[in-house]
């Protein structure tokens, strides 16, 4: 499936929650572990430089990549705080010209919220 904005990064990933851990141990998906860690490494670089715009631009948008790839895995609570941190950041820069999200991206992550806790709520209803 070919993506071919921002948004459709988190708009593919919606479209593939996946009960928890499915994808770690399949072979054939060992990229999404390479994924995750490539991730969480620009995570820890952009944070190291918060005082710059680019990097506080980048902290935002590797923590909605972090989200959609985490619920990809069925990891959705963690899932949901990255999304709830992008979200947070966005606010607060007001859409600046660092970090402005299109309406489609917005779009994309809000229907990932949803079945986030839509996914959260049912396995809580199944323990």
């Amino acid at each position: 499936e070919q993506v071919s904005s921002e948004g459709g990064f988190l708009a593919a990933c919606e479209s593939e929650l996946s009960p928890p851990h499915e994808h770690w141990n399949k072979s054939r998906r060992k990229n999404i572990r390479r994924a995750v860690l490539a991730t969480e490494m620009l995570l820890e670089v952009c944070t190291a430089a918060q005082g710059n715009s680019v990097a506080k631009a980048g902290i935002a948008t590797e923590s909605r990549d972090m989200a959609a790839l985490l619920a990809h895995c069925g990891l959705y609570a963690d899932a949901l705080d990255y999304l709830n941190r992008w979200q947070a950041k966005v606010d607060e820069e007001g859409g600046g010209a660092d970090l402005s999200p299109t309406t489609e991206e917005l779009a994309a992550a809000d229907s990932l919220r949803s079945r986030l806790q839509l996914r959260m709520l049912e396995n809580a209803l199944k323990l």
